[in-house]
């Protein structure tokens, strides 16, 4: 990291000297200035797992209770926690009286480090202000900026002249993390190995590769959400006919749960796990990619009747889903439950609540 020097050591001795009942810790500063960085990095080298919320995203009392009143002090690695709170002025921009009363009682209370940043100061923050060290991050000065992008470019054996630097510097304003992506976007070699893959390219990646190991790596460049994979995944294996499909589908459900307790623990960082168990399911699978849990035989026969198509496209609207999910789960669920006489209307998004 480059700039803020003396903010940066008082934060570190910060948490190098926490104990509880200290008070939590409120970084202010311009975006691009090393505020979340720095937390990473420094928790990374005390040890610290970082459950990280965007509190702007969190404003209501609610919200922020559900996601902060059951963390415990170490974490399922046995890493003791520390909880960061981004965009804590989030919170105060709409005056939510109960999200503000209940983050001054909860960093008053807490029986893990906090640390919270702010791109700016508000009145109506007085009594965090008082609750906690504030320290302040300034712009990254222009010399400073130059001697980072070009310590990056030597890194990444990057040729950019005096003049394109000292543009980037300049349109910048101070803002570390703007002007790094600037560099990336004018240098003109691609990196091909980071490149995110579609569901299906991914997929194939995954069965055909010739060790596991390689599986892994196509699963975990495939651009989806965990969720759609395991749908994919379970749709591609049972539409297999594979000899050894109950053991792979006991690593499915396996990584089924795994993806429930990531969610309730927020341990995204467990989302590689996931991907081990995806690529165990997939690789040397015989048989092809498939997106529908049902039968293709199946969909189709249905699909003859022009009302499946039309209850398709509703649903894809309606429920912001996308096609496969809406015809392999949403539709056959509608269908099963006006069969049964359980709903009788067609608005899609209460009967499917």
């Amino acid at each position: 990291m480059i700039g803020n020097e003396y903010a940066r050591r008082q934060i570190v001795f910060w948490l190098k000297d926490w104990k509880k009942g200290k008070k939590p810790l409120l970084i202010i500063g311009p975006p691009g200035t090393g505020k979340t960085t720095l937390v990473r990095a420094m928790s990374n080298d005390f040890g610290y797992y970082v459950f990280e919320l965007n509190a702007s995203d969190l404003r209501t009392r609610e919200k922020l209770e559900s996601m902060l009143s059951n963390i415990s002090s170490i974490n399922l690695y046995g890493q003791p926690v520390l909880v960061f709170l981004d965009e804590i002025d989030g919170i105060f921009s709409r005056g939510d009286q109960g999200g503000m009363d209940y983050m001054g009682k909860y960093i008053e209370n807490s029986a893990v480090p906090v640390v919270m940043a702010a791109n700016n100061r508000k009145d109506s923050m007085k009594e965090i202000f008082k609750k906690s060290i504030v320290i302040e991050f300034k712009r990254i000065p222009n010399r400073e900026m130059e001697l980072m992008l070009n310590h990056i470019a030597g890194q990444e054996h990057i040729h950019l002249t005096y003049d394109k630097i000292q543009t980037i510097v300049r349109e910048s304003n101070g803002d570390m993390r703007y002007a790094i992506n600037q560099m990336q976007v004018v240098t003109s070699e691609p990196i091909f190995k980071d490149r995110k893959l579609p569901s299906e390219e991914a997929v194939k990646g995954a069965i055909y590769s010739a060790t596991y190991a390689e599986s892994v790596g196509f699963i975990s460049r495939w651009d989806a959400d965990p969720e759609l994979k395991i749908m994919i995944t379970a749709a591609t294996l049972f539409n297999s006919g594979a000899e050894d499909m109950a053991e792979r589908a006991k690593w499915l459900s396996d990584a089924d749960i795994l993806m429930n307790r990531i969610r309730r623990l927020q341990e995204w960082r467990m989302l590689r796990y996931l991907n081990y168990m995806i690529a165990y399911v997939l690789n040397g699978l015989p048989g092809g990619y498939n997106e529908y849990l049902i039968p293709f035989t199946v969909i189709n026969q249905r699909w003859k009747r022009p009302i499946y198509e039309s209850i398709t496209e509703k649903m894809e609207h309606e429920l912001h889903v996308g096609r496969a999910e809406a015809v392999s789960i949403m539709v056959p669920m509608y269908e099963f439950l006006i069969r049964k006489g359980i709903i009788v209307n067609d608005d899609f998004k209460k009967a499917m609540a």
